[in-house]
């Protein structure tokens, strides 16, 4: 969870969502001047899936005792961050979701017009979606009845999973249930590999002899994990698989501090971002939420995004149910992002 401090309270944000919005920056990385992305689809699931282990924690988030504060990412005891990068790590790794296996679960309805184009839909999500990203991924393809009704009837058939969203979390609630295919020795690679590095930071950095323990473990963990990926690379790249290896973690983490640069707080000062094998680009702010790069690294004339959160006041909770309780009653909204060219005067 991101705790983004401002003049009125708290907004809290998943991280769920944060690496959603990294994967939306990624997605329209690149034209004539800055490089587009090696492994696009591969590297954009693994953006998007880094932080998923965080969704059972922010169910029910916790607070910091010390301070009354909702507990923000950076401030996770290591042995309760570690299992959440485990979990996002094996959900990275997991391979595509077998439509035989989906296809089956639904008999005879998977071959009517509306149920395919849903199901079609739902399997080319890497992860948990929400309604609204369901409905916009079907394109006008099945009607608003049609989809309540198919969505249904997947919930109900096994297809679809569901849990009920609370306040904070994402509404990021939906995931196939299906047997996966194969591993995806890219997607467990690289996130392995950026959450090891968290953890060495961890190592040189923590005091308690709890969080350092912790942190050892994980990276023998993750150090058993990466050599289980490793043949799979040296079959795909041979003697580049560790460029492979090296460059998409180095993406990911790129991405990863770009949305965390925009989620964390609003900025009032410019910063140089440096492109693994590109350029470095420079983020100015030019008023609330909008930023000016330089140079311009998307495909696109200009970029707006969007990150959900809940507002609540900066009041020091007592306790974990506090929190609960403010959630509830907190304030839904938004974090906006407009980014744009430098020097276009637009």
């Amino acid at each position: 969870m991101i705790r983004r401090e401002t003049a009125d309270g708290w907004l809290l944000i998943s991280q769920i969502d944060h690496a959603v919005l990294a994967a939306e920056v990624a997605a329209a990385w690149g034209n004539d001047d800055v490089p587009t992305l090696p492994l696009r689809d591969e590297l954009l699931r693994a953006i998007r899936l880094h932080d998923d282990g965080w969704y059972d924690w922010e169910q029910v988030p916790t607070i910091v005792p010390e301070t009354g504060k909702p507990r923000d990412f950076t401030e996770m005891p290591m042995a309760e961050a570690a299992t959440i990068w485990t979990e996002s790590v094996e959900l990275a790794a997991r391979g595509p979701v077998s439509t035989a296996a989906a296809a089956a679960r639904l008999g005879d309805a998977a071959s009517v017009t509306d149920v395919a184009v849903v199901l079609d839909a739902a399997l080319g999500f890497p992860s948990r979606f929400s309604l609204d990203e369901l409905r916009t991924a079907v394109d006008d393809g099945v009607g608003e009845p049609g989809l309540d009704q198919v969505r249904n009837l997947l919930v109900e058939s096994g297809v679809l999973r569901s849990r009920e969203p609370r306040p904070m979390a994402t509404d990021r609630v939906y995931e196939v249930a299906d047997q996966r295919l194969a591993e995806n020795p890219f997607g467990g690679m690289w996130v392995s590999r950026h959450f090891a590095r968290l953890a060495e930071h961890a190592k040189e950095n923590r005091d308690d002899p709890l969080d350092i323990a912790a942190a050892s473990t994980f990276l023998d963990d993750q150090e058993t994990r990466r050599e289980d990926w490793w043949p799979a690379l040296e079959t795909f790249a041979g003697d580049d698989a560790e460029a492979v290896a090296n460059g998409g973690y180095r993406l990911l983490r790129f991405f990863d501090w770009v949305s965390l640069w925009l989620c964390c707080r609003e900025r009032d000062e410019g910063t140089d971002m440096e492109l693994p094998g590109g350029p470095t680009i420079r983020f100015e702010p030019d008023g609330p939420g909008r930023f000016r790069l330089a140079p311009w690294p998307l495909a696109v004339e200009r970029l707006e995004l969007a990150v959900p959160a809940v507002a609540i006041p900066p009041k020091p909770l007592a306790s974990d149910e506090e929190l609960a309780a403010a959630l509830d009653s907190g304030a839904s909204t938004e974090v906006t992002f407009d980014l744009r060219p430098a020097g276009n005067g637009v």
